[in-house]
């Protein structure tokens, strides 16, 4: 019921440019379910598989837009 909800409430991947269907996505936690994150909408969105693996890549950062969306940022290296 929860992913039913997830997929009308987002639609799509909800990176910032991508237009993935709701379809081709999966459920993401913002805080991890492992970490004390809840499993409730507020800490939930849908990913397409690509940026699902990137919102886990150390090479990235991410933000949560205003309006939901994720934008993600190549991290910066250090040496």
């Amino acid at each position: 019921m929860q992913h039913r909800a997830l997929r009308l409430r987002d639609q799509c991947c909800q990176a910032e440019d991508c237009d993935a269907p709701a379809a081709w996505t999966e459920a993401h936690h913002l805080k991890p379910w492992s970490q004390g994150g809840r499993t409730d909408l507020a800490n939930m969105v849908l990913l397409c598989a690509n940026d699902h693996r990137r919102i886990h890549d150390p090479d990235f950062t991410y933000q949560r837009l205003p309006d939901g969306r994720i934008r993600f940022t190549r991290a910066a290296r250090t040496s």
